[in-house]
């Protein structure tokens, strides 16, 4: 069992304890306030990270955690949309699997239009 790892002090330890599939929503949401920023960028990508944790962390102050968050399909609709919006974020966020087929296709015409 690997969550016996979530309170280890090493950092490189307690990340393992997101690998546990036995991890809960209220691990990971306690993770992605670690102090150590290789730790919260693990719970970032945690398919188990609730949409208010994911809008937290996209504005944490490391940017591998910011960049990481702004993917998580998790993150709310809204937040997202203002990623997308934002010139400094949106390659990021357009990299999110939450964004609808629909929109993508939109996009993908905006891009080829402006040719």
């Amino acid at each position: 069992c690997l969550l016996r790892f979530a309170d280890d002090p090493d950092p490189r330890m307690r990340r393992v304890a997101l690998d546990d599939p036995a991890s809960t929503p209220e691990l990971v949401a306690r993770l992605s306030r670690d102090a150590d920023a290789d730790v919260r960028a693990d719970a970032a990508k945690d398919p188990r990270l609730t949409a208010d944790d994911a809008g937290r962390l996209i504005d944490d102050v490391d940017p591998t955690v910011r960049q990481t968050a702004q993917t998580h399909p998790s993150l709310p609709r809204d937040l997202l949309v203002d990623l997308l919006l934002d010139e400094r974020t949106a390659a990021t966020a357009a990299r999110n699997p939450a964004i609808p087929t629909p929109a993508m296709r939109h996009m993908i015409k905006s891009f080829a239009a402006a040719e």
